[in-house]
């Protein structure tokens, strides 16, 4: 058993508590990401000199334990070859069985998590430079250089967490929440979405087959910063369905 200690002081890390008297979680095998620098660190308190790496090792955490995560990920969560590759990652197939996508998310889990915290301190955030959490996503580009989204299919298919993460960022990229949570059935409440300025294909397919969330909180955008062109289709296409 693990013991967390938080204080007012701790910043706010991604992090993930177990809800099933034990559960596991480690970096997933199903991506290939030998040919980007990923570097997540874990710790049990959120403390200083506590931090460890994160593998596809299994993390145990007993019922109400909590893990923090902070990390350096500027080149995204997917090979840009693997996205360029697979159509899973990119569009809406035969959703009239359980293969209408091939998405595969980035962690592994067994058990129930409830998440919370900064979706953000994995993004760059280290002791080293004072916990300070980026407030901006990076450009990530497949390999013809067309951006397709640092979070995309993130959590895809992971019927394991409860609650999503806080996504704070107001300005986004294009494709950035893309098929984010395809396939979450544990979810029953969307999270905040606070951005003003929407791009291409932000949203598309983000709570695709999610079929328990019943609370949908109201998007507060005002602005499309895309191709003028699609933006409506580019925005919200198969967001919810």
């Amino acid at each position: 058993m693990h013991y967390n200690k938080v204080t007012t002081d701790t910043p706010d890390f991604l992090r993930f508590t177990a809800v099933s008297n034990i559960a596991t979680i480690c970096i997933g095998t199903e991506r290939d990401l030998s040919n980007i620098n990923n570097s997540i660190k874990y710790s049990f308190t959120g403390e200083d000199d506590t931090w460890e790496d994160m593998s596809t090792d299994p993390i145990t955490l007993s019922k109400f334990e909590t893990i923090y995560l902070i990390g350096v990920n500027t080149e995204g969560f997917m090979d840009p070859s693997e996205y360029s590759n697979m159509d899973g990652y990119h569009s809406i197939t035969n959703d009239s069985d359980d293969s209408y996508l091939t998405c595969k998310p980035f962690f592994k889990m067994t058990g129930r998590f409830i998440v919370n915290g900064n979706i953000m301190s994995i993004v760059e955030c280290t002791q080293e430079n004072g916990y300070d959490i980026p407030e901006e996503l990076p450009i990530v580009t497949d390999d013809n250089d067309n951006e397709f989204g640092y979070f995309r299919a993130f959590f895809a298919n992971t019927p394991n967490i409860l609650t999503a993460p806080e996504l704070p960022i107001t300005i986004l990229r294009p494709y950035s929440y893309a098929y984010m949570f395809t396939g979450c059935t544990g979810l029953t409440e969307t999270p905040e979405l606070p951005a003003t300025d929407l791009n291409d294909g932000c949203y598309e397919g983000m709570f695709l087959k999610c079929s328990n969330v019943k609370t949908i909180h109201e998007l507060p955008a005002t602005t499309f910063i895309g191709n003028k062109d699609n933006q409506f289709y580019n925005v919200y296409a198969g967001m919810f369905s």
